[in-house]
């Protein structure tokens, strides 16, 4: 297919696309982000853009006269032809906004650090890092490598098998005489089973760090937490990337169902998490490969999203996710920049609109355990309330964003 240079104004940058591309995917594959709550239908009027020169194919949509008037053209129902200069106005722009993560030191406001919602919990990580020191192979003790390490590795850990994959497996030869049989190994506990993701020369079990993601709608929020002792190292925030392709989640479920649009919502979420992954690493001076676990929640859509399962059936009657309890997944697998063994696990959902974001949530505050009524409020793009106490628990959900930003 021909190719079409597409200029845009005022950044004055431009790049090559294949003719018949929307404007406005040429736009986001650049780093441009335009506005959209209708999952490019055309539907929403706000991705308006102004066609400067060269020739490009509109397929209409729900742009207001006075736009047309101007030469504005919508960028998700707009194909270029030719090579063509685009101006994008503010107002059309996805400006990057301020995400809270600090306490608020308003007076009359509950700051985070005042309650201590871990108390009565034992420090006890999923991801551990233990150091060993092994007896080298002799000519009578002759077992292999891996059988060597997981004897030791039993040794301090309650654990009925040992699992490896089959890169670490690779190298550990090397590693283990490289460093002289003193080595580090980080293993995740999942059920009765440590599964080694890391193994590294030396003393390293104060390096060996965690990552815990909250995936929201419209903001996406990270914490960078030191398996070794418990603390909280850095957290970062930004908005979700998935928002250039809608506001809220029924518009990204419809989108999802485009050509290669789940795609495109799996890699915009996972790109977000990695420019989070990247400042905190930059700022604390973190190694990412030495992050060697996740926990992720959010929404049963977002889950899905970030997963890169297909949500269509969440929002068809009667409303049935993929999947609720949701399997780990590796780093790799999702396409993270931190340790690519790494385990990445996702708190599982109640039902379609009631996700894994509440579920942490309860357990937290642990509404659960208690003899008190309690009623538990989360309100993001989307609102859900959990009443309730240890006796019964009822929830229920809605959209909360447009009622706050004017919206429909």
């Amino acid at each position: 297919m021909a190719k079409c240079l597409v200029t845009f104004l005022p950044e004055n940058i431009s790049v090559e696309a294949e003719q018949g591309t929307s404007i406005k995917q040429i736009a986001n594959s650049i780093g441009i982000a335009l506005k959209s709550t209708c999952g490019e239908e055309g539907t929403c009027g706000r991705c308006a853009v102004k066609v400067k020169g060269g020739k490009v194919i509109n397929l209409g949509g729900n742009l207001s006269s006075r736009l047309r008037k101007t030469g504005h053209v919508l960028a998700c129902r707009t194909l270029v032809e030719e090579d063509v200069v685009v101006e994008i106005p503010k107002e059309s722009r996805l400006d990057e906004h301020q995400v809270l993560v600090e306490e608020t030191p308003e007076k009359g406001v509950l700051a985070e650090k005042e309650l201590d919602l871990l108390s009565g919990y034992e420090f006890d990580p999923i991801c551990r890092t233990v150091y060993l020191e092994l007896s080298p192979p002799t000519i009578t003790e002759n077992a292999s490598d891996f059988t060597r390490l997981t004897a030791e590795l039993r040794k301090h850990l309650d654990c009925q098998h040992v699992r490896m994959p089959l890169p670490i497996l690779r190298t550990l030869a090397e590693t283990l005489r490289g460093a002289d049989w003193k080595v580090s190994v980080s293993v995740v506990r999942f059920r009765d089973t440590a599964h080694v993701v890391n193994i590294q020369p030396g003393d390293t079990t104060a390096l060996s760090y965690g990552l815990a993601v909250d995936v929201g709608t419209t903001t996406v929020v990270a914490y960078l937490v030191n398996l070794h002792t418990g603390e909280v190292v850095g957290k970062a925030g930004t908005y979700n990337k998935q928002a250039i392709y809608g506001d809220d989640v029924i518009s990204r479920i419809i989108y999802a169902n485009e050509p290669n649009g789940l795609e495109r919502l799996h890699e915009a979420v996972i790109g977000t998490v990695n420019e989070l992954v990247d400042k905190l690493c930059t700022e604390h001076q973190v190694d990412r490969t030495n992050i060697n676990v996740a926990v992720t929640a959010g929404n049963t859509t977002m889950a899905h999203l970030f997963l890169g399962l297909p949500p269509k059936y969440i929002r068809l009657d009667p409303y049935i996710p993929t999947a609720a309890d949701l399997p780990p997944a590796t780093a790799k697998e999702l396409g993270l920049s931190i340790n690519p063994e790494a385990w990445v696990f996702s708190f599982p959902a109640v039902a379609s609109y009631v996700g894994g974001d509440i579920v942490s949530g309860i357990l937290c505050t642990r509404v659960s355990q208690s003899d008190q009524m309690t009623l538990f409020i989360d309100i993001g793009t989307n609102g859900e309330m959990v009443l309730g106490n240890r006796d019964f628990m009822m929830t229920c959900a809605c959209s909360a964003g447009p009622a706050f930003e004017g919206g429909g």
